[in-house]
């Protein structure tokens, strides 16, 4: 059985890391990891399939173009799958109309990682017009499944994000990570959706004597939130460990 692992980037977010690891879960099989660009946080020890290589020159292409042309080269790329493990909402929905308008053979599972009420109407539009292309539908969370069943998605599944905790436990080690006083800590992308913001003018409000803040993680809200750390006085208490 040939395998296809496709996700839009592996940038530093949970959905990719899930991808990678259920790679590697799956190396007895021939298979091969897709990205659509060349976009890599993650140290791994493969090289994946890059469809669109946005750095070896200046990048822009008109949003028509760019969908017209990514879906043609899913469809060349993976025509010679016998399966194709799609993760999050883009991928999901691109591959769902190449399997609409019977442009692509393979069988697709597709991974929703996200419930609804964090995509926008026309995004829901799209999932609800062609989730239900999918030969099967996977759910992190009973949430997620609830969701899936309300898109029409076929052969809905619930698997919960699984936790690689040995690799979890050798990274712990290559950082000098010292939680002085009373310390919270928070994980995660740096982007509206887990609403780092609330949690810093909760901080605050908090006022807890010789306290401390320490946030892991990288996202497009860094610089706005580093502003709003400043604006309330808390660069002392407020720590942006990166990714």
């Amino acid at each position: 059985m040939k395998i296809a692992h496709v996700i839009n980037t592996l940038a530093g977010g949970g959905a990719e890391k899930v991808a990678i690891q259920l790679y590697e879960c799956l190396k007895d099989f021939d298979e091969e990891f897709i990205i659509t660009k060349n976009i890599i946080d993650y140290k791994i020890d493969f090289k994946p399939i890059i469809l669109l290589d946005i750095k070896k020159k200046p990048f822009y292409m008109p949003a028509f173009w760019y969908e017209k042309n990514l879906l043609k080269k899913l469809q060349n790329t993976l025509n010679g799958f016998d399966v194709i493990i799609s993760h999050l909402r883009d991928m999901n929905t691109r591959l769902c109309y190449l399997k609409a308008k019977n442009l692509l053979k393979p069988k697709l599972i597709i991974i929703e990682q996200v419930p609804k009420d964090l995509y926008s109407k026309k995004e829901l539009e799209l999932i609800k017009k062609l989730y239900k292309y999918a030969n099967v539908s996977v759910g992190v969370s009973s949430k997620v499944v609830k969701n899936l069943e309300e898109y029409e998605a076929k052969n809905i599944h619930l698997i919960e994000n699984f936790v690689d905790i040995k690799s979890i436990e050798t990274m712990a080690k290559e950082e000098d990570i010292t939680l002085e006083g009373f310390s919270f800590l928070s994980m995660g992308r740096l982007s509206p959706d887990k609403d780092f913001e609330s949690l810093i003018e909760a901080f605050k409000i908090a006022n807890i004597e010789e306290s401390k803040l320490h946030i892991l993680g990288e996202g497009s809200l860094k610089n706005k939130l580093q502003k709003l750390v400043k604006g309330l006085d808390l660069e002392n208490k407020v720590i942006f460990l990166g990714f």
